[in-house]
C-alpha cells in the first residue's frame, strides 16, 4: 500500500508528534488501547473491554492477552503504566490530553484502572488516538522512540527519509490474519 500525504513526519513518538496529520506515519507501527471506527463507534483494540465507574471517576481496562511488542517485550499492565508515565511527562505534547488522569493502578498483569480528577466519560475516545498508542517500554527507556519506533502494530519501520517512510509486515502481530498488505509506504507529496 502506498499512501500520499502533504505532511512530513516530525516524530514517530506519539508523545511528541504534535500534528494529527502525522497519524498516518504512526498507525502502521502502533495499536491503540481502544479503536474508533469511521462512524466513531469504539471497538476493542489492545484493550478488549473497558468499564467506566458509575461516578465516571475511574476507568477499568482489560488488556488483550498474549500480545508482544515488536522487540519481544510483553504488552501488559506494566507496559500501559510506562506509556502513561511517558505520555504525561512534562515534555509530552499529550500531557494536556491526559490531565484528567490522577493515577494509573495495576490490578493484575491484564487489568489497569485509570483514576480521574474529574468525570472521565471522554477518556475512552481519547484512548483511540495518540494517547492510546502503545510504545514498547524498552524503546521509551532507551529514548529512541522518535526515530526508531517500536510498537505492537502490524508493521515495523524499515526506512525513514525526508520524503517517505517504509514499513514491513510483522508476522508476530496479534491479529496477523487480518492484515492483507505486506508492506506500506507513506510518501510526502508537496504538490497538491
Amino acid at each position: 500500500v502506498r499512501w500520499g500525504t502533504t505532511t512530513q513526519p516530525t516524530s514517530f513518538d506519539p508523545a511528541t508528534v504534535g500534528n494529527a496529520a502525522n497519524r498516518w506515519y504512526l498507525e502502521p507501527i502502533y495499536d491503540t488501547l481502544i479503536d474508533a471506527l469511521e462512524n466513531g463507534q469504539l471497538v476493542p483494540g489492545l484493550a478488549t473491554e473497558w468499564a467506566l465507574a458509575d461516578d465516571a471517576m475511574s476507568l477499568d481496562l482489560t488488556l488483550r492477552e498474549g500480545v508482544t511488542f515488536q522487540d519481544g517485550e510483553p504488552f501488559d499492565a506494566d507496559a500501559v503504566v510506562a506509556n502513561f508515565e511517558h505520555f504525561r511527562a512534562d515534555d509530552s505534547l499529550l500531557k494536556a490530553d491526559l490531565a484528567v488522569i490522577d493515577s494509573v493502578e495495576v490490578i493484575d498483569p491484564l487489568h489497569v484502572r485509570l483514576h480521574f480528577n474529574r468525570a472521565g466519560g471522554d477518556v475512552p475516545q481519547v484512548l483511540s488516538g495518540f494517547p492510546g498508542m502503545m510504545v514498547s517500554p524498552a524503546s521509551i527507556a532507551a529514548g529512541t522512540t522518535s526515530t526508531e519506533p517500536v510498537g505492537a502494530g502490524p508493521f515495523t519501520i524499515n526506512t525513514i527519509t525526508d520524503s517517505s517512510a517504509t514499513y514491513d509486515y510483522w508476522d508476530g502481530y496479534w491479529a496477523a490474519e487480518t492484515i492483507i498488505p505486506r508492506s506500506v509506504e507513506v510518501v510526502l507529496m508537496t504538490d497538491d
